[in-house]
Protein backbone atom coordinates (compact mmCIF):
# COMPACT_ATOMS: atom_id res chain seq x y z
CA UNK A 1 0.00 0.00 0.00
CA UNK A 2 1.56 3.36 -0.62
CA UNK A 3 2.26 6.03 1.86
CA UNK A 4 -0.40 8.52 0.50
CA UNK A 5 -3.04 5.54 0.72
CA UNK A 6 -2.05 4.87 4.56
CA UNK A 7 -2.52 8.92 5.33
CA UNK A 8 -5.94 9.10 4.03
CA UNK A 9 -7.72 6.16 5.36
CA UNK A 10 -6.77 7.25 8.38
CA UNK A 11 -8.30 10.88 8.58
CA UNK A 12 -8.87 12.27 12.27
CA UNK A 13 -12.50 12.33 13.27
CA UNK A 14 -13.25 16.08 13.62
CA UNK A 15 -12.94 17.27 17.44
CA UNK A 16 -16.65 18.84 18.42
CA UNK A 17 -16.83 21.47 20.15
CA UNK A 18 -19.47 22.17 23.44
CA UNK A 19 -21.64 24.66 23.08
CA UNK A 20 -20.39 26.19 25.91
CA UNK A 21 -16.64 26.29 24.97
CA UNK A 22 -18.32 27.97 21.25
CA UNK A 23 -19.92 30.53 23.53
CA UNK A 24 -16.47 31.33 25.22
CA UNK A 25 -14.26 31.38 21.87
CA UNK A 26 -17.11 33.49 20.33
CA UNK A 27 -17.37 36.14 23.17
CA UNK A 28 -13.59 36.48 23.28
CA UNK A 29 -13.11 37.25 19.15
CA UNK A 30 -16.07 39.06 19.29
CA UNK A 31 -14.91 41.17 22.30
CA UNK A 32 -11.10 41.34 20.32
CA UNK A 33 -12.93 43.38 16.91
CA UNK A 34 -15.95 43.73 15.72
CA UNK A 35 -18.08 40.87 13.99
CA UNK A 36 -21.18 40.10 12.29
CA UNK A 37 -23.65 37.99 13.10
CA UNK A 38 -23.22 35.92 9.81
CA UNK A 39 -19.83 35.55 10.35
CA UNK A 40 -20.34 34.35 13.34
CA UNK A 41 -23.17 31.85 12.86
CA UNK A 42 -20.26 30.46 10.18
CA UNK A 43 -17.57 29.68 12.53
CA UNK A 44 -20.24 27.92 14.73
CA UNK A 45 -21.04 25.71 11.98
CA UNK A 46 -17.52 25.18 11.05
CA UNK A 47 -17.06 24.31 14.72
CA UNK A 48 -20.10 21.52 13.95
CA UNK A 49 -22.67 23.64 16.34
CA UNK A 50 -26.19 22.35 16.18
CA UNK A 51 -28.84 24.82 14.97
CA UNK A 52 -30.60 25.25 18.00
CA UNK A 53 -27.34 26.09 20.21
CA UNK A 54 -26.08 28.58 17.43
CA UNK A 55 -29.36 30.75 17.80
CA UNK A 56 -28.99 30.30 21.80
CA UNK A 57 -25.26 31.21 21.17
CA UNK A 58 -25.85 34.06 19.33
CA UNK A 59 -28.78 35.26 21.37
CA UNK A 60 -26.78 35.30 24.44
CA UNK A 61 -23.92 36.90 22.47
CA UNK A 62 -26.01 39.64 21.87
CA UNK A 63 -27.89 40.13 25.17
CA UNK A 64 -24.35 40.44 26.60
CA UNK A 65 -23.33 43.29 23.98
CA UNK A 66 -20.77 41.28 22.69
CA UNK A 67 -22.69 41.01 19.13
CA UNK A 68 -23.94 44.42 17.73
CA UNK A 69 -24.94 44.21 13.25
CA UNK A 70 -25.36 48.24 14.09
CA UNK A 71 -21.76 48.59 15.67
CA UNK A 72 -20.27 46.40 13.04
CA UNK A 73 -21.61 47.83 10.07
CA UNK A 74 -20.41 51.07 11.30
CA UNK A 75 -16.85 49.87 12.24
CA UNK A 76 -16.75 48.42 9.19
CA UNK A 77 -17.36 51.60 7.68
CA UNK A 78 -14.78 53.87 8.90
CA UNK A 79 -12.32 50.94 8.00
CA UNK A 80 -13.18 50.47 4.71
CA UNK A 81 -13.18 53.65 4.03
CA UNK A 82 -9.79 54.99 5.97
CA UNK A 83 -8.30 51.53 5.06
CA UNK A 84 -8.71 50.45 2.00
CA UNK A 85 -9.63 53.74 0.02
CA UNK A 86 -13.89 52.29 -0.62
CA UNK A 87 -16.42 54.39 -1.69
CA UNK A 88 -19.57 54.23 -0.41
CA UNK A 89 -21.27 51.65 -3.17
CA UNK A 90 -18.54 49.13 -2.58
CA UNK A 91 -18.90 49.77 1.31
CA UNK A 92 -23.15 48.80 0.51
CA UNK A 93 -22.21 45.78 -1.48
CA UNK A 94 -19.51 44.44 1.47
CA UNK A 95 -22.22 45.20 4.37
CA UNK A 96 -24.83 43.14 2.09
CA UNK A 97 -22.23 40.40 1.83
CA UNK A 98 -22.33 40.52 5.62
CA UNK A 99 -26.30 40.05 5.71
CA UNK A 100 -26.72 43.51 7.60
CA UNK A 101 -30.33 45.10 7.41
CA UNK A 102 -30.38 47.92 4.98
CA UNK A 103 -31.62 50.45 8.31
CA UNK A 104 -27.88 49.13 9.62
CA UNK A 105 -26.06 50.35 6.85
CA UNK A 106 -27.41 53.13 6.21
CA UNK A 107 -27.19 54.33 9.12
CA UNK A 108 -23.69 53.26 8.35
CA UNK A 109 -23.17 55.32 5.45
CA UNK A 110 -25.15 58.69 6.56
CA UNK A 111 -22.65 58.48 9.83
CA UNK A 112 -19.00 58.42 8.12
CA UNK A 113 -16.97 61.82 7.98
CA UNK A 114 -18.12 63.45 4.52
CA UNK A 115 -14.76 65.23 4.95
CA UNK A 116 -12.82 62.36 4.82
CA UNK A 117 -15.07 60.31 2.21
CA UNK A 118 -14.05 64.01 -0.23
CA UNK A 119 -10.41 63.58 0.95
CA UNK A 120 -10.14 59.63 0.31
CA UNK A 121 -11.48 60.09 -3.11
CA UNK A 122 -9.14 62.86 -4.12
CA UNK A 123 -6.28 60.79 -2.29
CA UNK A 124 -7.18 57.74 -4.21
CA UNK A 125 -7.92 59.80 -7.46
CA UNK A 126 -4.35 61.47 -7.76
CA UNK A 127 -2.40 58.18 -6.96
CA UNK A 128 -4.13 56.42 -9.91
CA UNK A 129 -3.83 59.49 -12.21
CA UNK A 130 -0.18 60.12 -11.77
CA UNK A 131 -0.09 57.52 -14.31
CA UNK A 132 -2.55 58.89 -16.61
CA UNK A 133 -2.77 62.44 -18.66
CA UNK A 134 -6.17 63.40 -18.10
CA UNK A 135 -5.81 65.41 -21.37
CA UNK A 136 -7.17 62.27 -23.06
CA UNK A 137 -10.41 60.61 -22.64
CA UNK A 138 -8.92 57.57 -22.84
CA UNK A 139 -7.21 58.77 -19.28
CA UNK A 140 -9.85 60.09 -17.70
CA UNK A 141 -12.12 56.99 -18.98
CA UNK A 142 -9.37 54.88 -17.14
CA UNK A 143 -9.79 56.77 -14.24
CA UNK A 144 -13.63 57.20 -13.87
CA UNK A 145 -13.67 53.53 -14.32
CA UNK A 146 -11.02 53.11 -10.92
CA UNK A 147 -13.33 55.19 -8.93
CA UNK A 148 -16.35 53.55 -10.01
CA UNK A 149 -15.04 50.34 -8.92
CA UNK A 150 -14.03 50.81 -6.28
CA UNK A 151 -17.44 52.05 -5.26
CA UNK A 152 -17.56 55.94 -5.58
CA UNK A 153 -20.59 57.69 -7.05
CA UNK A 154 -20.57 58.73 -11.10
CA UNK A 155 -20.89 62.12 -10.37
CA UNK A 156 -17.98 62.86 -7.37
CA UNK A 157 -15.79 60.43 -9.80
CA UNK A 158 -16.38 62.99 -12.52
CA UNK A 159 -16.18 66.23 -10.78
CA UNK A 160 -13.15 65.06 -9.42
CA UNK A 161 -11.33 64.56 -12.85
CA UNK A 162 -12.67 67.65 -14.21
CA UNK A 163 -10.96 69.16 -10.59
CA UNK A 164 -7.56 67.11 -11.60
CA UNK A 165 -7.76 67.90 -14.89
CA UNK A 166 -7.51 71.61 -14.10
CA UNK A 167 -5.53 71.24 -11.14
CA UNK A 168 -2.81 69.53 -14.08
CA UNK A 169 -3.29 72.60 -16.23
CA UNK A 170 -2.17 75.04 -13.78
CA UNK A 171 1.12 73.49 -12.80
CA UNK A 172 2.02 72.61 -16.46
Amino acid sequence: MAKRDLYSAKEKPKKTTSPETALLRMASLCSKSEQAEADICEKLKKLQIKPADILNIINQLKERNFLNNARFAKAYANDKLKFSGWGKKKIHQGLLNKKIASSDIKDALNNLDYQLYLDTIMKVGKAKSRNLNLQLKEDQAKLYRFLTSRGFESNLSIQLIEALKELNRMES
